[in-house]
């Protein structure tokens, strides 16, 4: 029997790697397998928000992020989704974190903003390349007929 078994010492470990354990006869021998091709896979809505993140720049932090993606996309979004998914590519390497100085207006707490990194950045050209060359290659008319 061969089951599936993430580290839960932390997420970044269980997206670099996955523990395979085979179990025969009460014996159990595990070995870790190093995960293909994960490190640049991106969803829809991670891919926004890196977008979202380099087109706010020096002014990316959680509100701003959210209120940027909201009023482009023209769809509600929670800001716990938005902070789940930043989490997630902060794990991933694709966005990095520092605070700001405390400010009066929000009662002495910092601010926390974010920039893209390198991988974050050499990501968003891997899909939008991707993107492209679908589009080119495409044999279906996608032509809108106005």
């Amino acid at each position: 029997m061969l089951f599936l078994a993430r580290n839960a010492l932390s997420r970044t470990t269980a997206y670099k790697n996955l523990l395979f354990v085979m179990k025969s006869r009460n014996k159990c021998t595990s070995f870790a397998y190093q995960h293909l091709n994960m490190k640049g896979y991106i969803g829809e809505f991670e891919e926004l928000v890196m977008l979202t993140v380099a087109v706010l720049g020096d002014d990316a932090y959680g509100v701003s992020i959210k209120e940027e993606l909201e009023s482009r996309a023209g769809r509600s979004i929670s800001i716990g989704a938005l902070h789940s998914t930043i989490a997630r590519l902060e794990e991933k390497g694709f966005l990095s974190s520092y605070l700001g100085g405390a400010t009066q207006e929000r009662g002495g707490r910092r601010k926390r903003y974010f920039q893209l990194t390198h991988a974050g950045k050499s990501s968003l050209h891997d899909i939008k390349n991707l993107r492209d060359d679908l589009w080119k290659k495409s044999k279906a008319n996608l032509a809108l007929d106005l």
